[in-house]
């Protein structure tokens, strides 16, 4: 089955949670939406919702969907990805299990990231949702996947999260095509809160513990908050419904098979033989002729890897006076997933191998040597090692710290100041057989050095020690500093309430260093070198609210926002991106709304990297050929790999149109 089907059916089979009240909640853009306890004191005049920079406004003609302390402890979610799971707006995530992305392929996809109405892939080395902390960026985790990673967040700081739903760009630059995803975290804590939950299920379970201890005074407050969460792994052997067969290798005889055999594959591996030669299907030992062989490599597979995370988190709040208060924050994440699967490869076989003549099908007689291309041999290592012999493993470490500093310059307008720091230590590690020096056993003369596929038993334990001595591995560090200053006031009296801007400027310095290898010793990447990149990035942005007439009743009847934002980037040149939002709220319980925007994602420096180190290279086979073509002798297929250079931004114009509606007389709804 594909891989979505399987993760829909792992949430059925109850592998997730404790408490699955998954459930939505789409509150409308209220700026001091919550449904959890209030440890914000914050006035409504000085909350900024996710999606304006102006205080105390919603943002005008768009959605804005809050989830707070409460839905967290509904869910019963282990992680900020799981919290997010409840969102249906977040498609990739929603109704299953994030971490499940990492038992695919680390080599490929290290970061488990939430994407908005699933705009971009989870492999691409850029994101189309945009992750903020506070309505700042951190630095990007992943070696090939620049994202931010939310289960580095720990849950115990969370306050809330907000999703806008629309493209952000306008406000916040690049990477918020399909929306924006805030984490807004505690600011007032006094006194210890502790939380944690159990879940379990066949051969599965799942915990996370946190504990929150804080003290508030008059003028400010601090506090410490720390989260840790486990999960066990989950193997195909758990769930009756999965299956991974692989009718090249061994024979089906049971789900608990070792898939111990091996398969030749000389034609083609759907061919109803296990060895076929001059149109003659034979049987290799332990297989009947003219019949499917299949291993079901599912088995020692981990559908769900196990995971363990841990994070820290400490906020200071303190106001100096009526005007000037400064909040501080410091943070350190880590995750790592462990997933075991099959260790297996093909191989082929040489007319010198002293195991070619000794496994040839009885009566079958070669000459003219035929024996030097006998065949190409499927087998796997699980006789000698074990179960699920394979490691794919992560790593991923972040931190980072900021300080905020407001000044109100007057009663209506106020200035803010961001400088913020975060760094991060990303690393993957895949298991394997070394490929050069199989193909060297596979033609070796001598049974020490010669590889045996048809019985992996017979080998020279010190050949299969040498052979599965291989890794695929890779590392990234990605450094960001962020500055941003922001003023933001009254302009002046419209019918329907203050018209207010807020303008500002803001700078982005981002460092990568990669490094990643294939087929090399296990534990060697530290002796390659990193190549790095960095760029710097400038932006000016303006952010207009407009309530142009008055309801009657103290409110605004029409409202109408403009934004926009001038992005200069180091490494490929300029965009700017505006934004117009509507809001009619023609009866206090009916808001129609409506918006339309421009937005981008910039090429990252993974990408910019990839253009650097562009390679040709020639494989021995033609990657498409139509149905009833016949390949020629020799043919090869030649590639360039990497990125293309002098990459430029991904652009998107989006708007949308929709209406909210409270009826008063249906309390709730």
């Amino acid at each position: 089955m594909n891989s979505r089907k399987l993760r829909k059916s792992l949430i059925r089979s109850g592998i997730a949670l404790s408490s699955l009240a998954f459930a939505l909640v789409a509150l409308p853009a209220v700026a001091h939406a919550q449904d959890g306890k209030a440890s914000v004191e914050d006035s409504d005049k000085d909350i900024i919702v996710t999606g304006t920079l102006i205080r105390g406004k919603a943002p005008v003609g768009q959605n804005t969907i809050s989830v707070g302390q409460a839905r967290l402890q509904e869910t019963g979610a282990t992680s900020s990805n799981e919290l997010l799971a409840s969102i249906p707006q977040v498609t990739n995530y929603f109704n299953r299990v994030p971490v499940a992305d990492l038992a695919i392929a680390v080599n490929q996809i290290q970061i488990s990231r939430p994407n908005l109405r699933n705009i971009s892939g989870n492999n691409a080395a850029s994101a189309a949702t945009l992750i903020l902390v506070d309505g700042h960026r951190i630095a990007t985790a992943g070696v090939n996947q620049a994202s931010v990673d939310p289960d580095l967040i720990p849950t115990g700081a969370i306050e809330r999260v907000e999703v806008a739903t629309e493209g952000g760009s306008a406000t916040y630059g690049a990477d918020a095509v399909a929306g924006v995803i805030n984490f807004i975290t505690k600011k007032r804590v006094d006194g210890i809160e502790a939380n944690a939950h159990y879940g379990v299920a066949k051969n599965y379970w799942q915990w996370d513990a946190s504990i929150t201890a804080g003290k508030a005074w008059d003028t400010g407050s601090a506090y410490i908050s720390y989260t840790v969460t486990k999960n066990d792994a989950l193997y195909g052997r758990d769930r009756a419904f999965i299956h991974n067969l692989n009718y090249t290798a061994q024979p089906y005889v049971a789900r608990d098979t070792q898939c111990a055999a091996a398969n030749l594959a000389v034609n083609t591996v759907f061919v109803p033989a296990n060895f076929t030669l001059s149109s003659v299907n034979y049987a290799a030992p332990g297989f009947v002729a003219n019949t499917f062989n299949r291993c079901d490599n599912s088995q020692s597979g981990s559908v769900v890897p196990k995971a363990e995370r841990h994070g820290v988190f400490v906020g200071l709040t303190q106001e100096f006076s009526d005007r000037t208060s400064i909040d501080v924050r410091a943070f350190y994440g880590q995750r790592n997933t462990f997933a075991r699967g099959v260790l297996g490869s093909t191989v082929t076989v040489g007319a010198a191998n002293p195991y070619a003549v000794q496994y040839l099908p009885a009566g079958l007689t070669l000459g003219g040597g035929v024996v030097a291309n006998l065949a190409q041999v499927s087998f796997n290592l699980n006789p000698v090692t074990g179960l699920g012999p394979q490691r794919s493993d992560t790593s991923i470490k972040e931190w980072g710290a900021n300080a905020e500093l407001k000044h109100d310059l007057s009663d209506d307008w106020q200035l803010r100041g961001l400088l913020n720091w975060s760094e991060s230590d990303s690393r993957y590690d895949l298991t394997g057989i070394s490929n050069s020096r199989l193909a060297a056993a596979g033609s070796a003369t001598t049974l020490a050095t010669a590889f045996n596929p048809f019985d992996v038993t017979k080998n020279n334990a010190a050949l299969i020690t040498d052979l599965t001595d291989s890794e695929i591995a890779g590392q990234a560090k990605d450094h960001l500093i962020n500055a941003r200053l922001i003023a933001e006031g009254k302009l002046l009296d419209l019918p329907g309430g203050d018209a207010r801007l807020a303008v500002g400027y803001e700078f982005i310095h981002d460092k990568l260093e990669q490094r990643f290898q294939s087929d090399i010793r296990i534990g060697t990447l530290g002796t390659f070198p990193l190549t790095a990149y960095s760029r710097d990035v400038h932006a000016v942005f303006g952010d207009l609210n407009l309530p142009l007439i008055a309801n009657g009743n103290g409110g605004a009847l029409l409202v109408v926002a403009a934004s926009g934002r001038y992005d200069h980037y180091s490494d490929f040149g300029d965009t700017f991106n505006p934004k117009v939002g509507v809001s009619l709220k023609p009866v206090e319980w009916i808001t129609l709304r409506g918006n339309w925007g421009t937005s981008f994602t910039a090429p990252t420096p993974l990408d910019q990297l990839g253009s650097q180190r562009n390679t040709i290279s020639a494989f021995p086979f033609v990657a498409f050929t139509r149905p009833g073509d016949t390949v020629p002798a020799g043919s090869y297929t030649v590639a360039l790999q990497g990125s293309q250079p002098n990459l430029q931004p991904q652009k998107a114009t989006t708007w949308s149109l929709g209406f909210d509606i409270a009826p008063p007389a249906i309390e709730g709804l």
